[in-house]
């Protein structure tokens, strides 16, 4: 079970029906990343137009720097984020380095 943020503003635990029944609507916690991507020359709008429609990308932006392109991910726990990453994001054409790192808040 997890937290869930009532729209009262209030947290409760999912498991806590008779809490979380007093709120008619309640956001489920979700897990935020921000994954970055280096990738080979010439590739990177193509990369970050694919990895745009992945399920759980929230977020592909084409950026200047270190990196190439930067992912807005998000799921329901770390451990979802990381397989996305291994399995939809690494193995892709045209991605080199990757660093995913946990939002905090």
């Amino acid at each position: 079970m997890g937290l869930a943020n009532c729209v009262d503003g209030s947290t409760a635990w999912m498991d806590d029906p008779s809490r979380l029944m007093e709120s008619s609507t309640f956001r489920e916690i979700m897990v935020r990343t921000y994954t970055l991507l280096t990738c080979a020359a010439g590739t990177s709008e193509r990369v970050c137009r694919e990895l745009s429609a992945v399920d759980g990308v929230d977020g592909a932006h084409v950026v200047v720097g270190e990196f190439d392109v930067i992912l807005e991910l998000e799921g329901p726990d770390v451990q979802s984020l990381l397989r996305l990453v291994s399995v939809e994001i690494r193995p892709r054409e045209g991605v080199g380095t990757t660093r995913t790192y946990v939002c905090l808040d």
